[in-house]
């Protein structure tokens, strides 16, 4: 199988380029038709830059809601634990991975844009969760999810 074996040393070569940035894939003589990104820079490039350091958005991650960036909690999270009276102590136990200025950023965010995540909370209350994807649960905590003939 020389085609395995040539495709093999491809990665390797290319495996080896990528750790000093971008490779890119182009004929003799020939316009470049192609990149190959390391995945870190990929996804760094998704992102939808806000005027909060911490705060990032990525389409197709987490609904593209805005989160705490590299870590996937939202703002929405935060804000909600905030609004509950939690201390930025107290969200930092429950979440030790975090920063203290990533948490002071997403409240921050959750203040400048107001509407937006309240919005986002909303959406994503028991009540509203249910009508929309059709469970209910009962007084134990169990969901149980309506039947066809049991929709409106």
């Amino acid at each position: 199988m020389p085609e395995l074996k040539e495709a093999r040393a491809l990665y390797s070569t290319w495996r080896e380029q990528l750790r000093s940035g971008p490779v890119i894939l182009q004929e003799e003589d020939e316009e470049p038709w192609g990149v190959i990104l390391p995945y870190r820079q990929f996804r760094q490039m998704q992102e939808a830059p806000t005027s909060h350091p911490y705060i990032t958005r990525v389409p197709g991650r987490r609904g593209g809601r805005a989160v705490i960036r590299g870590t996937g909690i939202t703002v929405a999270l935060i804000a909600r634990l905030y609004k509950a009276g939690d201390t930025i102590d107290e969200i930092l136990e429950s979440y030790p991975h975090l920063q203290p200025s990533w948490i002071y950023d997403a409240i921050g965010y959750y203040l400048d844009h107001r509407d937006e995540i309240e919005r986002e909370i909303q959406e994503n209350r028991l009540e509203a969760l249910s009508e929309r994807h059709h469970f209910t649960v009962d007084e134990r905590g169990f969901v149980h999810f309506l039947a066809s003939d049991e929709l409106d």
